[in-house]
């Protein structure tokens, strides 16, 4: 894989520097700088220090930007007392275990030399009080075992220029001298005052001064800046650990669904299958998924999470209450799905859009405007239905790369189906830029539309022009009435060229309403949960009995008023007591 332009400079500027803070906007590839910038200045030993639910994504990140040809050996360490081999040329921790009381780990790393050691998300060395802080950047502490020290984060400064200080201060304080002092540090460039209690450092000043001095120790691009190098959207697979007793569930749930499913392949799952599987996942994939997003939301202003079931929306909407968020589901009426979006777009408080997948995947516009980051808790196993989500990010007034992150738990059936390189390749290829083929076709549309409304225009004023200056009204221009007939004839030219001349003519093609309440889709998967949440049978009775109460003999049959029924009516089984889910 090819670096961009700005990410070469990126490596360039790491390989220079003992001490460097790399702090590009989210979605600018962070990870791949670091590791081309280790390949080249000789990899042996890098440490990786970054949060947990990153592990999996740094190991993923190793693989597929350093040489094939290389054994690139890496290591999670997953516990303290987790026995690793100190050959490892990548080791990769989370900053909890480097945190813990027993120091066990922290032990064993300070036996160890780096040439290299990463922090990832580096905000949250911050605090220069904190153990975490103090067992990394202290002068006895990590930073003493390594030959570099890198910084990554996309948020360098969370609220004031204090945030800054523990990371220059450990590394290159004489950029600072001779604010190089926690309190001359405050008074010079934090506005620091006493306040009734203690020292307030939550101001700002001399800021220019401060971003020239730390110039040669912090490099950052915002996305913007270079838009142009980006692709349209990126899609990113993470996948979740899982305690061993929930997995032990999970997967005997997936056993005994593939034994019903007999040789079927698992692409060729029944919704009712792939229910099943999904529900099993659901009850564990928030505790999961949570600390990702609230990772995430760190550095970026607003997220869209698309899910699926209605027991992981409740669950969503009490751990991220204080995001205030919102959401759509498919109870939500039409004519109220636009102040909710207003209200995400508008409201500095609201962080958090919540979309049910299969009420959301059309006829959703606006949340372009204020997002480039979407989460799917619960993704489909359709590249189609992922796409179309997407798509309400992915589209026209959207001034940013959309980022995209696809949650599965880890060596379960949906991370075989979402995780492979494959999958990953064939949902980009539907969302990225159009082919040069249709672009130019769209772009001959458009000009065929300006030339017949510059001519009707044209035509207009001549028309005008004559009423006036005969002192009334003028009979119609016979060029005015024949220049859209002339367009369309040319167009028409145009679109049976290189085509048989016996062709049947084309017809128009109305267009369809986008404020259709319920499609048979979302119907088909209520009815698969509700087939799920009342098994042997149960359920599947139920949603006969209110198919054929609608005057359908199965669910396809139905259409209009009768499906918007049936519909409502699967929602109120599934919003009901679903404490057994």
């Amino acid at each position: 894989m090819e670096l961009r332009d700005y990410q070469k400079q990126g490596v360039k500027f790491l390989q220079e520097r003992k001490y460097a803070l790399l702090a590009d906007d989210v979605g600018l590839g962070k990870s791949a700088q670091c590791l081309h910038a280790i390949y080249r200045y000789g990899v042996h030993g890098v440490l990786i220090i970054c949060p947990a639910t990153v592990k999996e994504c740094w190991k993923n990140q190793i693989k597929l930007w350093m040489d094939e040809k290389d054994e690139w050996l890496t290591e999670i360490v997953q516990n303290s007392g987790h026995k690793f081999d100190v050959c490892s040329r990548f080791t990769i921790v989370n900053y909890e275990l480097i945190n813990r009381k027993d120091r066990v780990l922290f032990k064993k790393l300070m036996n160890m030399r780096f040439s290299t050691i990463i922090c990832d998300e580096a905000h949250k060395l911050k605090n220069v009080a904190t153990k975490r802080t103090r067992r990394i950047l202290d002068p006895r502490g990590l930073i003493s075992r390594t030959d570099k020290l890198w910084f990554v984060t996309g948020t360098p400064i969370k609220n004031r220029p204090i945030d800054l200080y523990s990371l220059i201060s450990s590394t290159v304080p004489e950029l600072i001298k001779p604010y190089d002092t926690y309190l001359k540090f405050a008074y010079q460039y934090c506005a620091a005052f006493e306040g009734k209690y203690c020292l307030d450092v939550s101001g700002a000043s001399n800021e220019q001064e401060l971003a020239d001095r730390i110039a040669p120790f912090m490099l950052r691009r915002e996305q913007h800046e270079v838009l142009k190098e980006l692709p349209e959207a990126l899609v990113d697979t993470i996948e979740l650990e899982c305690t061993p007793e929930a997995k032990k569930i999970i997967q005997e749930e997936e056993e005994r669904t593939v034994e019903l499913a007999g040789e079927r392949d698992i692409e060729l799952f029944t919704l009712g299958e792939t229910a099943r599987i999904r529900q099993a996942l659901a009850k564990y994939k928030i505790k999961e998924s949570l600390p990702f997003i609230t990772d995430l939301m760190e550095e970026t202003n607003k997220i869209v999470i698309f899910y699926h079931h209605t027991s992981v929306l409740k669950a969503l909407l009490k751990s991220l209450s204080k995001m205030n968020p919102v959401y759509i589901n498919g109870t939500i009426p039409a004519a109220k799905r636009l102040g909710i979006v207003e209200q995400f777009n508008t409201d500095p408080r609201c962080r958090v859009f919540i979309g049910q997948m299969q009420a959301c995947g059309e006829g959703l516009d606006g949340l372009q405007h204020s997002s480039h980051t979407c989460v799917f808790v619960e993704p489909s196993w359709s590249p189609t239905d992922i796409t179309q989500c997407i798509g309400r990010l992915k589209r026209f007034g959207q001034t940013y790369m959309v980022s995209v992150y696809i949650l599965v738990i880890k060596a379960t059936l949906e991370a075989t189906m979402m995780g492979t390189a494959k999958w990953k390749q064939k949902v980009m290829n539907k969302i990225i830029t159009k082919t040069d083929k249709e672009k130019q076709m769209y772009l001959e549309e458009r000009i065929e539309k300006l030339e017949e409304a510059t001519l009707g225009l044209a035509a207009s004023i001549k028309t005008l022009v004559k009423a006036l200056t005969s002192g009334g009204q003028a009979e119609p221009d016979a060029e005015a009435e024949a220049a859209p007939k002339k367009t369309a004839a040319k167009n028409t030219a145009k679109k049976t060229e290189g085509r048989k001349t016996n062709a049947p003519a084309a017809k128009r093609v109305e267009p369809i309403e986008e404020d259709v309440e319920v499609t048979l889709d979302m119907a088909r998967a209520l009815a698969g949960d509700i087939c799920v949440k009342y098994p042997k049978g149960v359920g599947k009775k139920r949603c006969i009995a209110i198919v054929a109460a609608n005057g359908g003999t199965k669910l396809d049959t139905l259409e209009g008023e009768g499906l918007q029924k049936c519909h409502d009516q699967f929602v109120e089984i599934l919003e009901g007591d679903d404490s057994d889910v």
